[in-house]
């Protein structure tokens, strides 16, 4: 059957019959009909066929079919198709590859509209939501006019979407929607978008977090932007060997969180009182209490029975100094817990029933009742008008604050170990309902088996003491939502009127937290003060000690700061810096150069850069006493004296003091001001008389320029108005300092280096930026209502331009994770402080509520708690370290990348100094600046630079015969294979052009008369076509090269003069060796042989 087959598909010369009927005209991607070419059947190659056997024409003949059918294949259904609907004929995928490929000619170059439209489009967009806020007043035309203008932005992005899915395809076709990564980041954010408009005014609380999506809409100007790709694909090629470093992090991370979590898992807590009585100073002490009855008993809490005299003693007083019908009560054991009674400020009013009101008011239902932040709010006026609803929200957070130190179970023991029970317990006044039996077994058994509660009361399990502690900690088991238990110091210091708290922001209480606190620690940031705290750590519910744990903790917070910040990070910095050489390096090998070529081209680009050399020539057509001038300008004193100057004025400024300690002091600085401001002055005068329009070509001179005139302008202002401008004009004078640089070589690199990095830092700053926006517009939309603590008053996410400031702040590291943990507080964390904020259910600033808010001063000072679902305290920890990992260790690593690249560059390059030192030698040879040499002095000059750059590089692999040796000083005397590399153009009466010498030098230090790298060089001189040019950049050096042959047509080379010159040379000695002696005798030698 294939055999069959074969035969009536067999490529030959005759050509298959086309089907009746009419069919499909494919089309390419642009919706253009291709011209029709005749079909023919490729040629059967009948050598081939004679000498291939049957089955290997088959398998040829296979191969062809194959080829031919998956060419059809494109244009039929479903990859012909976009969204398996318009196929390439269709009128209206047509017109959307229409829209998307229409493109206008500015300046040569062809512009997409399409495109430019939506970055525009984009760029609004942005500005507009860094511009919107949630505390925006919605009734303001601007917010208005922004949140509009959004809503008509994301039709246009969807429309964009649609017009690409249409006219691409989304799977199938070559230039498919998904094959796009950058499609793809675009249709998830216009995807979160449309879902945002879709959910707009609705009360969807959870759908309505989709608008912080729409923040990631500035990257999508990185998709648009060519020179933004290139640095977003380094970060993303880099992602994959950071991603095998960040598994061997996690590991190493995981294994110190382990080891921290299991030795200091409830260890970093201590009380905020400094006065309380522990167990160190009374090792058995149950503080004595006494408790209340009744409700009003319960809202009082606990009072002290008695005081701690200092002879070690508590000193009970029966209970003087508390309300009447109080009882005495103290624990039955240290270890037995007292219980920190709380309402819980996270219920909504739809909850189930929970405490009685009259100890846990219902939650608050609307704007009105909150409590007012402003100034003036606790006055006895303001209390005076204060309404029914904000009073009853006062009374809420009051109670939401309370703290109430009671009995868990309300049991104890008598001074005969008999329990016995008091009126006053948290179970029965917070859960009155009580619990399952169920639940009562497994409260039972856990307490029966907990690893801290009542462990040195249960040695003799049949003890009251034992007895009572367990039924208090399963009473606190069975109301753990509102009963805190506390023992040992933690119950003292809240017995006490103290607050059991972390003493740091960080803990090791669970391994993600353990995780969390080591990330922190690896930024350097607190690391000092979360070991300080370990090392002071004890136990749990223990009153930290100083230094109790010194020797455990401390090594073990070293070794993890030497591997994770110096280790980790660092390797982080390396895996960045490598990735971008490698990106860099693949750059450059799409064009196949040798290392020699690339080290000429750099040298023609730095010779090519320079604006002048000499700032004016032909010194001797000058007028005698501009010639004078420049004399003075050019001679080293004057610069010694001009730099002497700089210094002194420097130092003079330095010693400016407030207020002065010496009554002259000030004058002295009035006249040394003035005085070097006169030199200064002289010296841009000078230059300017003999330099004339020369003298603006030098950037130094437009600075110092500058800094006269502005010094001039200061010094006028200060004499003649009250106006103070010393601080500014000092600012110009002190630059000024720059300018020793050019003495300081190594300091030179280093500037040069800083230099060369900022036009490749602009693309790496653009990245930064475009993610400093992202993150402040996602701050702005989630952090804006948040309350922040008094600490972090600087530091929030009101509006844009906080958050900007906030967050490169952070991307130095300064303190960035205590701004996380202070706005990923619980409203348990913020009520159990002692302050409150408002229910995020609450904090709604739509028009029904902004002016309510407003008034109680709430958009002003915004004090909402966090989202109190699953995710509502994860979101700011993942905001966070994203960030962190994204800003402070890619990106600001991609910086010390490109300036650790162009350092290399200019550390290994020598060139700079090379053409400086020529620049000189050629001054000293050439007084009158002609910039031509006769060709003897010019071989001598370009030897002497050779020298120079050889003894610079230090370079041992040059070879030993390669310098010309001549003890005459005759041209004739230089070996030929080092004149056959000069290709030196000479001028007619024998002169050699400095630029010429120049170049001839740099290339000479590149081949070292190596003849393979000769013919490297000089190919690729060859065949530097346009094309090749304008990719590397070499467009001048192209041009240059032109003209330099150009020149060089009417002209000889030096080659060929000094070939000549010893072809002469033989014949005059050989015909020389013919003459008598008598003849030879008292000849004179010829001119020619004087030269050479």
């Amino acid at each position: 059957m294939a055999t069959c087959f074969r035969c009536f598909t067999r490529v030959g010369p005759w050509k298959p019959q086309r089907k009746e009927g009419p069919r499909e005209t494919p089309k390419n991607m642009n919706g253009i009909i291709p011209a029709q070419e005749p079909r023919v059947w490729p040629a059967p190659d009948k050598d081939a066929d004679e000498s291939a056997s049957p089955s290997e024409k088959g398998r040829a003949e296979d191969t062809a079919i194959a080829t031919i059918s998956r060419s059809r294949r494109k244009f039929y259904w479903p990859r012909g198709y976009a969204l398996c609907i318009f196929s390439l004929q269709n009128p209206f995928r047509r017109l959307c590859l229409t829209i998307l490929s229409f493109e206008v000619q500015i300046q040569g170059e062809g512009c997409k509209v399409f495109d430019n439209a939506i970055l525009l489009c984009i760029l609004i967009s942005c500005i507009g939501m860094a511009i919107d806020s949630p505390l925006a007043d919605p009734s303001v035309t601007l917010t208005q006019v922004i949140r509009r203008g959004d809503q008509v932005f994301a039709v246009l992005f969807a429309s964009e979407m649609v017009f690409k899915l249409v006219a691409y395809g989304l799977i199938w076709s070559e230039n498919a929607y998904l094959k796009d990564g950058w499609n793809v980041l675009d249709g998830i954010v216009v995807m979160f978008t449309i879902l945002d408009l879709s959910v707009e005014g609705s009360g969807a609380g959870f759908l309505k977090t989709v608008r912080i999506l729409r923040a990631f809409r500035p990257l999508r100007i990185i998709s648009r932007n060519q020179n933004l790709r290139v640095v977003a694909q380094t970060i993303f090629s880099s992602l994959q060997d950071l991603l095998s470093l960040m598994v061997v992090a996690l590991l190493f991370l995981l294994i110190f969180a382990l080891f921290a979590s299991n030795f200091l898992s409830g260890r970093m807590y201590s009380c905020n009182i400094e006065t309380g009585v522990w167990l160190r100073d009374l090792p058995d002490l149950r503080t004595p209490l006494c408790l209340g009855s009744g409700n009003e008993g319960m809202l009082l809490g606990s009072c002290l029975n008695g005081r701690y005299e200092n002879s070690s003693v508590w000193q009970e007083d029966g209970c003087a100094n508390c309300p009447s019908n109080s009882s005495a009560w103290a624990r039955a054991s240290v270890d037995t817990p007292i219980c920190v009674g709380r309402c819980d400020p996270t219920k909504l009013p739809d909850d189930p029933d929970g405490p009685p009101e009259w100890l846990c008011p219902r939650p608050l239902t609307s704007a009105a009742e909150l409590p007012s932040v402003c100034d003036g709010r606790d006055s006895a006026e303001y209390l005076a008008n204060i309404t029914a609803a904000e009073l009853r929200g006062r009374q809420y957070m009051q109670a939401m604050s309370r703290m109430l130190v009671i009995p868990c179970g309300g049991t104890t023991v008598n001074a005969s170990g008999v329990i016995v029970s008091a009126g006053l317990s948290c179970r029965e006044a917070f859960c009155p309902e009580g619990v399952s039996a169920e639940e009562e077994l497994r409260c039972k058994t856990n307490c029966e088996k907990h690893p801290f509660f009542c462990k040195e009361s249960c040695e003799d399990e049949q003890s009251g003491a034992c007895q009572s502690c367990r039924r208090e900690c399963a009473a606190a088991c069975e109301c753990s939502q509102y009963c805190e238990p506390l023992m040992k110091d933690a119950a003292l210091c809240a017995e006490q009127g103290g607050r059991w708290e972390e003493a740091l922001s960080q803990s090791f209480d669970n391994v993600f937290s353990s995780m969390l606190t080591l990330f922190e620690m690896s930024s350097t940031e607190g690391w000092a003060d979360i070991m300080y705290g370990a090392c002071d750590s004890v136990e749990q519910y223990i009153q930290p000690i100083r230094d109790n744990s010194e020797w455990i903790f401390a090594p073990f917070f070293v070794v993890y700061m030497i591997f994770s910040n110096m280790f980790i990070i660092n390797l982080s910095v390396g895996v960045i810096v490598d990735k971008f050489m490698d990106l860099k390096q693949s750059g450059k090998d799409s064009i196949i150069l040798t290392r020699a070529q690339l080290k000429w081209l750099e040298s023609q680009k730095l010779l090519l850069g320079q604006r002048r050399f000499f700032q004016v020539t032909d010194l001797d057509l000058m007028p005698l006493l501009r010639r004078k001038a420049y004399d003075i300008i050019s001679s080293f004193w004057f610069e010694t004296l001009i730099l002497a100057a700089i210094a002194v004025n420097s130092a003079l400024m330095a010693m400016t003091m407030f207020p002065a300690r010496i009554d002259w002091w000030d004058d002295m600085m009035y006249v040394g001001k003035r005085c070097f401001s006169g030199i200064f002055t002289l010296e841009m005068l000078l230059k300017l008389y003999a330099l004339r329009w020369a003298y603006w070509e030098d950037r130094w001179n437009q600075f110092d320029f500058f800094c006269v005139i502005v010094s001039l302008l200061g010094i006028v202002l200060e004499d003649t108005t009250t106006l103070n401008v010393t601080g500014v004009t000092s600012v110009f004078r002190v630059a000024r300092l720059f300018r020793l640089m050019k003495y300081l070589k190594g300091v030179k690199k280093i500037f040069a280096a800083l230099a060369a990095s900022v036009p490749k830092l602009v693309n790496v700053g653009a990245i930064l930026l475009l993610l400093l926006t992202l993150y402040s517009i996602l701050g702005v939309s989630l952090f804006s209502t948040l309350k922040f603590s008094s600490e972090s008053v600087q530091c929030n996410f009101k509006d844009f331009v906080q958050a900007f400031i906030t967050l490169f702040r952070a991307s130095t590291g300064e303190a960035w994770n205590q701004i996380m943990h202070d706005i990923a507080r619980s409203p348990r964390e913020i009520f159990a402080s002692g302050d409150w904020c408002t229910p995020d259910y609450l904090f709604d600033t739509g028009p029904a509520t902004f002016e309510v808010l407003s008034e109680k001063c709430l958009i002003e000072r915004p004090n909402s708690c966090v989202n109190n679902w699953v995710l509502g305290q994860l979101i700011p920890l993942t905001y966070w370290v994203t960030y962190t990992l994204f800003v402070s260790i890619m990106i600001m690593n991609l910086v010390i990348a490109v300036i650790l690249e162009s350092y290399e560059e200019g550390k290994g390059e020598n060139e700079t100094e090379v053409v400086e030192y020529c620049t000189e030698s050629w001054r000293r040879r050439d007084p009158d600046l002609k910039l031509f040499l006769p060709i003897d002095e010019a071989v001598v000059y370009i030897t002497d630079a050779l020298r120079y750059g050889m003894n610079l590089t230090g370079r041992k692999d040059f070879r030993k015969d390669s310098m010309p040796k001549w003890s005459t000083g005759r041209l004739t005397e230089i070996p030929m294979k080092f004149v056959n590399t000069l290709e030196l153009p000479v001028t007619d009466d024998g002169q050699v052009h400095f630029l010429s010498a120049l170049l001839q030098v740099l290339k000479l230090l590149c081949h070292k008369w190596d003849p393979d790298l000769i013919d490297e060089i000089n190919h690729f001189e060859e065949s530097l076509d346009p094309e090749m040019a304008a990719q590397l950049k070499m467009d001048k050096v192209l041009q240059a090269r032109r003209q330099h042959l150009l020149k060089a047509e009417g002209s000889f080379y030096i080659k060929d003069h000094v070939a000549a010159m010893k072809i002469q040379r033989v014949l005059r000695d050989r015909r020389a060796s013919r003459l008598p002696a008598e003849v030879t005798t008292g000849r004179k030698v010829a001119f020619q042989d004087s030269i050479s």
